[in-house]
């Protein structure tokens, strides 16, 4: 521990850091929207989010379908 200049044991500003609690963190926000509007909304960006993830899954399905044909695509990618 360090000292002051009168000797008393004072914790340094990274001990401090390490020892403190950690602080909950809570978020209030006010939607103004119907709970109709927030979930289209949500929805749409939540496709867009995953879009691209969509779009590479279609196309694996669809090489798997060109290559062995669909009953065994679908049964593979299921």
């Amino acid at each position: 521990m360090d000292k002051d200049h009168k000797g008393r044991e004072v914790l340094s500003p990274v001990s401090d850091f390490f020892h403190e609690k950690k602080r909950k963190l809570n978020y209030t926000i006010h939607n103004p929207n119907t709970v109709e509007e927030t979930v289209k909304v949500l929805v749409e960006v939540f496709v867009q989010a995953n879009m691209g993830k969509v779009e590479k899954k279609l196309n694996e399905v669809i090489e798997m379908t060109e290559r062995f044909g669909q009953s065994e695509a679908i049964a593979v990618e299921l």
